[in-house]
């Protein structure tokens, strides 16, 4: 029997203006799996994640766990378990960062199979935030927004993860750290969506990829499987 995937999405086709982006992308992402998009840059993998978080006028289905999402705005899609970490990592400069963790918290599903994320469970997981818990964040380094952007989602308690670009501008401990969150996040059973620049860095993490270009899905395997793929590589991958 096939399981429902936590976060499907149909036929999705989303731009700016006049210029469509998306031209009909279907992708699926289950339960503690890690599905990485790839693509050039330019093919559309940011213009994904934000028309699946409703950031973005699109047409298409989003479904998360056999809900649809239809036109619901995005904090109503947050509030049903869908958290989505920018690639700007939208800090509010003018708020602490202990004020910034407190905008994302929503309380965890009676029936969430893991204790939910609290303030004091994600500081105890992000250590660098505690000892700046009353800094601003316009004082914070590039590193340390961006982990106080993933763990205000965290505090959110989604079931599926759209993820921006989490490495960028990230010193290569930084790096490690963040691929041992995501493979926590993964084994607790959460669903996640990577988008990410290091080619090495998500197929060393994903279940699953999916190649994107010309504003399609190309390509749908595992790792082993597009490494064996020389023709997608290169059309599709290399620089």
């Amino acid at each position: 029997m096939t399981l429902r995937p936590l976060l499907q999405v149909t036929g999705l086709r989303a731009g700016y203006g006049l210029g469509e982006v998306l031209r009909g992308v279907d992708l699926a992402v289950g339960p503690g799996e890690l599905l990485a998009v790839l693509g050039r840059n330019g093919s559309g993998r940011s213009t994904l994640l934000q028309a699946t978080m409703g950031l973005l006028p699109a047409r298409g289905r989003v479904r998360l766990d056999g809900t649809d999402l239809g036109p619901l705005a995005p904090h109503r899609r947050a509030r049903l378990g869908l958290g989505y970490v920018a690639a700007h990592r939208a800090v509010f400069d003018r708020l602490s960062v202990q004020q910034n963790l407190q905008l994302g918290i929503l309380p965890a599903r009676p029936d969430a199979p893991r204790p939910g994320w609290t303030e004091s469970r994600v500081l105890d997981r992000f250590a660098p935030l505690r000892q700046r818990l009353h800094a601003p964040g316009w004082a914070l380094s590039g590193g340390e927004r961006q982990l106080l952007a993933i763990a205000r989602t965290l505090l959110g308690n989604p079931r599926a993860l759209l993820l921006d670009e989490p490495t960028e501008g990230l010193a290569p401990r930084q790096v490690d750290a963040t691929a041992a969150l995501l493979r926590q996040l993964r084994d607790d059973g959460m669903g996640i969506v990577l988008v990410e620049q290091r080619l090495q860095f998500a197929l060393d993490l994903a279940d699953r990829v999916a190649v994107l270009g010309d504003g399609r899905i190309e390509f749908t395997g595992s790792p082993a499987e597009l490494g064996e793929r020389d023709a997608v590589s290169a059309r599709w991958l290399a620089p």
